[in-house]
């Protein structure tokens, strides 16, 4: 008998011998008090965040770089229950986990997300906070920081009498933001207007932007990831309606959008504009950057880049001025097979009807460029009236009715960086001091121009 007890002990050691022999490496559980995680990275930044506004999420993988298993004990927000800060794993958010297991050589990812609340102020605040690790008893530390900023909120507002837009503060559009007929929206300088997904402006009144060399007023889409920064298409458009007039853009940079701005009116027996462009950039647009229809346009200082189809299109008529503006579509990233400027007295409409009415344009000491054979193109339908005036400017066409009056014909106007959005002149640019002095003192940076400016929107500094 008591043999057989020898016997069946000495099997039990056996089996535990062999199932522990036979357990991977990689899950038996390490339980030195040296033994430590490796980050992805040792601090978590969150650029700016919106208060009262959910965030997008950071990512932090957590390795196991021992060749068994680690658990960590506890991993938490250091602000607990407080923090604008929260945890994500396994689907799960809370601000505290235990016990999670990561196999030898092995990885998690953690997710990181914020809420942070309003202050009540205009500048970006910091909200710091930290995650804690505890493997072992060994206690590690990863940092949060992020921009908290209070804003404006607008979601399918109505503007129905005047008002004005000032401050740090930024405003924040969702849906669509009307105003109204016989109604003025001024916008200060050194104001932002984030536009959500699908956003839009729709102006039947009038909008007035006050912006400054140095303190522009800004356009753009609501996401601040850094891989947002020149994507197209981040929000809709500013649509100037039927109606709308007395419209004057000074001194804005609208980017990142479907269309930057888009009007269209009735024809009417006047030029007065019924929008006055001046030291603007429009950007990075999925479409177009101006598009008009039968309407007054006035443009001096103005670039406009890297539009998925034409950087200008004036369609249908309408009376245009452009002075001293770059038109540039030389962005590498898309392909368009449409030119930069586009500008004719019909538009075809989807059910084959035609809409025309007179047009005249001016356009002097301009830069219209692109990766297309014609980038500067001008048609009319014989039965309306049409009219040009293009000179001193630099133009990639292959039309030779605009091989005179001083204009320069596919000769590369040598950009400083086209692909970095630098659209200054370098030193042999063939656009240098063959412009006229029309009375446009400051380029679009307010650098004064001499006596004979350069071409386009920015006078090389000397």
């Amino acid at each position: 008998m008591q043999f057989i007890k020898i016997i069946l002990s000495s099997l039990s050691i056996l089996l535990l011998f062999y199932a522990f022999s036979c357990t991977p490496a990689n899950e038996i559980l390490n339980m030195s008090s040296s033994s430590r995680l490796s980050f992805s990275r040792d601090t978590v930044l969150f650029d700016t965040v919106f208060t009262a506004q959910p965030t997008f999420t950071r990512r932090l993988v957590l390795y196991n770089r021992n060749k068994n298993a680690l658990n960590i004990s506890e991993m938490s927000i250091a602000g607990g229950q407080n923090s604008p800060y929260s945890i994500t794993v396994f689907g799960e958010t809370k601000t505290t986990f235990q016990n999670i297991r990561i196999l030898g050589n092995d990885s998690l990812l953690v997710l990181l997300n914020a809420s942070i609340n309003p202050k009540q102020q205009d500048l970006p605040f910091i909200v710091r906070d930290s995650i804690l690790f505890n493997v072992n008893g060994n206690k590690q530390e990863i940092k949060i920081i992020g921009w908290g900023q209070d804003a404006h909120y607008l979601r399918n507002q109505r503007i129905r009498q005047n008002a004005v837009w000032s401050g740090k503060k930024p405003y924040i559009i969702s849906g669509i933001l009307q105003v109204d007929s016989l109604v003025n929206l001024t916008i200060e300088q050194g104001v932002t207007v984030y536009m959500d997904i699908n956003a839009a402006i729709f102006v039947k009144g009038s909008l007035t932007i006050n912006g400054k060399v140095l303190d522009k007023v800004n356009f753009r889409g609501v996401r601040l990831d850094r891989r947002y920064e020149n994507i197209a298409g981040q929000w809709d458009a500013i649509y100037f309606d039927v109606g709308s007039k007395n419209n004057k853009i000074n001194y804005a940079h609208i980017r990142n959008g479907n269309v930057g701005l888009r009007i269209g009116a009735p024809p009417d027996k006047d030029t007065i504009p019924e929008l006055v462009v001046e030291n603007t950039i429009i950007e990075n647009m999925r479409f177009r950057g101006l598009i008009s229809f039968s309407s007054d346009v006035y443009m001096t200082n103005t670039l406009i880049n890297n539009c998925t189809q034409n950087t200008v299109a004036c369609l249908a008529g309408g009376d245009y001025t452009f002075l001293h503006c770059t038109f540039a579509n030389t962005e590498t990233r898309f392909f368009t097979d449409e030119p930069a400027v586009y500008i004719a007295n019909f538009y075809r409409l989807p059910d084959e009807s035609v809409l025309k009415s007179p047009l005249s344009l001016t356009m002097i000491n301009c830069i219209v460029w692109g990766d297309r054979a014609n980038d500067f193109q001008v048609n009319s339908a014989s039965d309306v009236p049409a009219q040009w005036l293009v000179k001193n400017s630099l133009l990639k066409t292959t039309d030779n009715q605009f091989n005179n009056n001083n204009n320069i014909l596919n000769q590369r106007p040598r950009f400083k960086s086209a692909f970095r959005s630098n659209f200054q002149l370098d030193s042999l640019s063939p656009a240098i001091d063959k412009g006229l002095p029309i009375g446009i003192i400051t380029d679009l940076e307010g650098i004064v121009r001499d006596s004979k400016p350069d071409l386009g929107a920015y006078e090389r500094k000397k």
